[in-house]
């Protein structure tokens, strides 16, 4: 197999598996730059950062990533965040750390309303399927 005809098979490859990927994505999602200062919601009463512009509004697929080693203190106690990994499409490249997932919704209505902040901004690489962001559940 020559190396030109091995190269078109991967570029191909990686597109199937895009598709593929995306199929999965069931769930919807907005993701936000941070904005400035704090708002609070006047049904909740919780405080919470102002959300900036939108970055992207579609499809993502989200599941459970573990805590990563991470632990925080709260009442007292160690306790591990909420680490979730949001995927969206490949063709998504604006998507930083520090911004903000909030999904619109979802087969597991638990994940609807749930805002997320991203901690680890997308992956990158010619042949990956999707675009996947670390998140912590804010």
């Amino acid at each position: 197999m020559s190396f030109d005809k091995f190269a078109q098979d991967a570029v191909e490859t990686a597109e199937t598996a895009r598709a593929v990927a995306e199929a999965m994505m069931k769930s919807r999602c907005t993701i936000r730059a941070g904005g400035s200062g704090k708002t609070t919601d006047p049904v909740t009463g919780a405080v919470a950062p102002a959300l900036g512009a939108v970055i992207y509004s579609g499809k993502c697929k989200i599941k459970p990533a573990g805590s990563w080693g991470r632990t925080a203190e709260a009442g007292g106690e160690q306790v591990s965040p909420s680490m979730f990994q949001v995927s969206i499409p490949f063709r998504v490249t604006n998507v930083e750390r520090n911004q903000w997932v909030t999904i619109d919704s979802s087969p597991d209505g638990w994940f609807v309303g749930r805002r997320f902040q991203v901690r680890f901004s997308p992956q990158a690489g010619d042949y990956i399927s999707s675009r996947r962001l670390l998140c912590e559940e804010a």
